[in-house]
């Protein structure tokens, strides 16, 4: 697929994704800018990967929308939410169109899989009655709460990672290294998972310093340096 196509393709997709209230427009704008640098910087890989985040994300946070007993966004994502989970991918995009390649590939990758498995982890684990614990080990808390984690919604955020590390593998196809792409993908996204909730849990909600949209920026940039860290690590 041709740049122009894809370029016309991601338009299509705001637009569509606007209609549908997936996104404000604000949030439409931010996502043209966001997804325009990933494109230029990243290519197919990247912009690809990030269709796969945010239609995944969107589809999942209409499913069962009236058991999740919390407000989310009736209006779409906001400029502030789609940078929050897209502008460590734009940054790192920047910095692959300035040469630093395969490097800022890697963390890419790590980026939109934290954000991946982060987002599924929260819609599959509000979506019914599971049991919730703080990850701090506070005991149970309510479904939703930031920071509280359940079983169905760990496996889902592990499933979110997984599926955009086999995107990743399926557009790279580099023989025997397709796998490393796929393991950087669910290890990465979970370490970002789980960051988000410590984070969600101690500066957020104990300490109150910071906000929703600073835990989700937090949880890219650490699945963008485990991604890097694992990938210096593999043989």
């Amino acid at each position: 697929m041709t740049s122009f196509a894809v370029l016309a393709l991601g338009g299509i997709v705001v637009l569509v994704a606007g209609r549908l209230r997936w996104l404000t427009p604000s949030g439409q704008l931010a996502a043209a800018v966001v997804g325009l640098v990933v494109l230029l910087g990243s290519g197919t890989l990247g912009v690809t990967l990030l269709f796969v985040f945010f239609l995944s994300s969107s589809a999942l946070s209409r499913f069962r929308a009236d058991r999740k007993g919390r407000a989310g966004e009736p209006g779409g994502r906001s400029a502030m939410q789609v940078v929050a989970n897209g502008g460590v991918a734009a940054g790192l995009s920047l910095l692959a169109l300035a040469g630093w390649v395969p490097a800022a590939h890697y963390a890419l990758l790590g980026a939109l899989a934290a954000a991946t498995a982060d987002t599924w982890a929260t819609e599959i684990g509000t979506a019914g009655r599971w049991p919730t614990w703080s990850v701090i080990g506070r005991g149970r808390v309510a479904s939703g709460d930031s920071g509280g984690v359940s079983i169905p919604g760990t496996l889902g955020g592990i499933a979110g990672a997984a599926l955009i590390g086999v995107v990743a593998a399926l557009i790279v196809r580099s023989g025997a290294g397709a796998g490393d792409w796929v393991r950087m993908g669910v290890l990465a996204g979970t370490a970002g998972m789980f960051a988000d909730s410590l984070l969600g849990a101690t500066l957020e909600v104990r300490l109150d310093i910071i906000g929703n949209d600073e835990v989700n920026l937090g949880c890219t940039l650490v699945g963008s340096a485990a991604a890097l860290a694992l990938h210096a690590a593999l043989p």
